[in-house]
C-alpha cells in the first residue's frame, strides 16, 4: 500500500513536499520501525548516560524515550504514562526497554545488546500477519 501511495502521490509530492506532510509521516510511519524506548536508571549515572548515548545514536528517528529515574521525577512519569509501572532498573543497573507495538523485547543494562535490539530488522507487517494466519 506504502508503495501505492508513493507512486500515486509521488509527482504531487515531489512539486510541493509541505502540502503532503501528513501523507509523508504516514508513509514514514507505514516503512520504518518505530520504538518505545524506557530507561530506568539516574541520569547522573555513567551507565544510564551510556544507555542514553545509545539509543541517542543507535534508535531509530521516530522513536520515543522516557527516562524513568528514581525518586519523585520518576513517579511524575510513571503517573503520565502508566505502562512503565513494571519498567524497572534489573539488579539495581541502569535497564533499557526497548518496545514495539505495545511488545517489549528482554530488557537490558548492556549497551551491545541495546545497539541490537535498535537495529535488528523486525518483521514485515505482511510477514507478521501471514505468520497469525498459520496459527
Amino acid at each position: 500500500r506504502a508503495h501505492a501511495l508513493t507512486t500515486a502521490f509521488g509527482q504531487g509530492v515531489s512539486r510541493s513536499p509541505s502540502g503532503h506532510t501528513h501523507l509523508v509521516d504516514a508513509l514514514q510511519r507505514a516503512t520504518n520501525p518505530a520504538f518505545e524506548i524506557v530507561i530506568c536508571g539516574d541520569r547522573k549515572d555513567p551507565k544510564t548516560q551510556a544507555l542514553i548515548r545509545t539509543v541517542r545514536t543507535s534508535a531509530p528517528a521516530r522513536s520515543s524515550v522516557l527516562l524513568i529515574e528514581p525518586g519523585t521525577q520518576g513517579k511524575a512519569v510513571r503517573t503520565l504514562a502508566p505502562f512503565t509501572e513494571n519498567h524497572l532498573m534489573i539488579d539495581g543497573q541502569p535497564t533499557a526497554y526497548v518496545c514495539q507495538d505495545h511488545q517489549c523485547q528482554m530488557p537490558t543494562s548492556d549497551v551491545k545488546e541495546l545497539v541490537r535490539q535498535l537495529t535488528a530488522q523486525p518483521p514485515s507487517k505482511s510477514e507478521n500477519s501471514a505468520t497469525k494466519r498459520e496459527r
